[in-house]
């Protein structure tokens, strides 16, 4: 009887293993080489298994197939959340009659799958020139290293959120490329050479020894370190009485002297928010996750809506900012400032030193005439000293 019970589970537990094993198709490299060759003939692999996240998915929508491919992918099983939350397709690029080509695909499809249609050989489009990078690599000796490149194609889809500090160089040019822009990085950790490029600049640097290698015209160090001093960007006038007065600057203080600068995320305990739109501030308000702060007023907040109207918004914008303090260091705007694309609300605060909890609060107008063009707002936190 015990012989026929342990029969009995280790049949279920075959069954249950054939049942998982059932449920995804693992394409290995070799079997790739075989569908992409039946499929397409001969095909030179340049560089492979390149991972694209969810974050530039516009850029391959285009491609014909790639329907078939998602609805075709298999379960990743266990991978960390973040992967499996962000994973697109992988991405090969390949060299076929001459021509530089993209090869799109999924390592774990569905089982009953067409392969050859979830194998799509497109014709190359990525921000970069791929000829111009082989020739810097050539000029360096470092031809062979392109293939054992880890490739990243992104886009810049938040603001900067760093003053005055050492990047890394990927870093260093997404903060100065535009919002929404799209670019790439080619990486070898091991060898400790990078290359970062769009469609009009590409850089190539030895990262280990801080130096760059293309265009020589530029300095590592100087690329990489980044100094926001937006006191020196054009100032706009504000207004804190819902528009009623303006003024370009507080002068309350002569001669400034700051003893710490912080940016956008870098600041702890503040609510900043912006509206071009009512519709804009109505929803960013809907969507206000609860403030950890004792003395926060969401029920005051959600009045803005009523206050500032469609009418008003025809001709300004709304900044809100809100900060808690665990001291009494008080808090005001400086000046709103413009750099291209980018308006920053430069506020000054005085450390305190009395251990009551305060807060600072203050609802700012700026008239969309004087900030056109501007897709990106800042916040940027200077305490005097």
């Amino acid at each position: 009887m015990k012989k026929i019970f342990c029969l009995t589970i280790i049949v279920f537990g075959l069954l249950i293993l054939s049942a998982c094993k059932n449920t995804r198709i693992d394409i290995e490299p070799s079997k790739k080489y075989e569908i992409v060759k039946e499929k397409y003939g001969e095909v030179t692999y340049l560089n492979e298994g390149n991972i694209v996240f969810k974050a530039v998915k516009e850029e391959f929508e285009h491609i014909e197939g790639i329907d078939y491919l998602f609805s075709n992918r298999g379960d990743r099983g266990s991978v960390s959340p973040d992967l499996k939350e962000n994973f697109y397709l992988m991405m090969d690029i390949v060299k076929k009659d001459n021509q530089y080509k993209v090869l799109v695909y999924d390592n774990v499809l569905k089982p009953g799958t067409y392969l050859k249609k979830a194998f799509i050989m497109t014709d190359y489009f990525l921000p970069v020139d791929l000829d111009l990078v082989f020739t810097i690599l050539k000029n360096h000796d470092k031809e062979e290293i392109f293939k054992r490149f880890t490739i990243e194609y992104t886009k810049k889809n938040k603001p900067n959120e760093t003053i005055n500090k050492e990047l890394t160089l990927i870093e260093a040019f997404n903060y100065r490329a535009k919002l929404d822009s799209i670019y790439i990085a080619f990486s070898n950790y091991d060898l400790n050479f990078q290359i970062v490029a769009d469609e009009n600049s590409i850089y190539f640097a030895d990262i280990f020894n801080r130096t760059m290698l293309y265009p020589l015209n530029v300095d590592y160090e100087e690329y990489t370190n980044v100094y926001i001093d937006t006191l020196n960007d054009t100032k706009v006038m504000f207004s804190l009485d819902n528009g009623k007065t303006f003024k370009n600057v507080d002068n309350r203080v002569e001669e400034l002297y700051f003893t710490r600068e912080e940016i956008n995320d870098e600041i702890d305990q503040v609510l900043f928010l912006y509206a071009l739109t009512h519709e804009e501030l109505t929803n960013k308000i809907n969507n206000l996750k609860k403030q950890d702060t004792p003395d926060f007023n969401i029920d005051k907040l959600k009045e803005l809506p009523n206050i500032f109207d469609k009418t008003y918004f025809e001709n300004n914008i709304l900044i809100y900012y809100y900060k808690y303090e665990s001291n009494i260091s008080e808090n005001y705007i400086y000046a709103a400032t413009i750099n291209g694309d980018t308006l920053t609300l430069n506020v000054n605060r005085f450390e305190g030193s009395d251990t009551a909890i305060s807060h600072w609060e203050e609802l700012i107008t700026i008239k969309k005439s004087d900030i056109k063009d501007i897709n990106q707002v800042n916040l940027v936190l200077r305490t005097i000293d």
